[in-house]
């Protein structure tokens, strides 16, 4: 009788840690299939370059993290993401992957569709070449909007967005591909998400 127990516990236990490393695996191939290459670092500066099939002109996907204001809230996060068409992501949360689903998700902050879109409850303010996606310009910026349209995003760019948690981000595109039919193909931005 122990002998039976001791097996069905360990046959459990067995089946416990196939299904962690199903899962593991799962995720992996996901996050790489739906979204390319993700890095996270908290909170130091954002890391950017250019990657397979970037267009010419790569800019440096360094964000202001507005440190040095004496107004600033604390970084939540910062990091990089290359998102691929159909592909939405979070911005305040702390999931490695950005929480990055394909096909969008209704409490996503950015959606890259044909166009690159506010989520539900979110909203993006482009900047203009003179100002800087830091904490005062995005906490302060009145022209928030619901998308950019693909002749808009080009390395450089500079949009700060207000999630639907109330955080303000700010985001800089380092890399930008359109496609033949004009849609965004992949985007690679760093962002900084400030703590609400």
């Amino acid at each position: 009788m122990s002998s039976e127990r001791e097996r069905g516990v360990i046959i459990a236990a067995v089946i416990t840690g196939a299904a962690a490393i199903i899962a593991a695996l799962i995720t992996v191939y996901v996050h790489t299939s739906s979204t390319g290459s993700v890095t996270d670092s908290r909170p130091s500066a954002v890391e950017g370059g250019r990657t397979a099939g970037s267009s010419e002109g790569g800019a440096s996907a360094s964000v202001d993290t507005g440190g040095g204001s004496p107004s600033s809230p604390a970084v939540f996060r910062s990091g990089t993401v290359r998102m691929v068409l159909r592909n939405s992501i979070q911005l305040a949360t702390s999931a490695t992957n950005w929480a990055a689903v394909p096909d969008g998700c209704g409490d996503c902050d950015l959606w890259l569709y044909s166009d690159l879109q506010a989520g539900s409850g979110s909203a993006i303010s482009k900047l203009d070449s003179t100002q800087n996606a830091d904490y005062a310009t995005c906490s302060t910026a009145t022209s928030y909007q619901q998308a950019i349209s693909p002749q808009e995003v080009k390395a450089g760019l500079q949009f700060c967005v207000k999630t639907n948690r109330g955080n303000f981000a700010g985001v800089k595109v380092s890399q930008a591909s359109i496609s033949a039919s004009g849609e965004i193909a992949s985007v690679t931005l760093g962002i900084v998400v400030w703590a609400s």
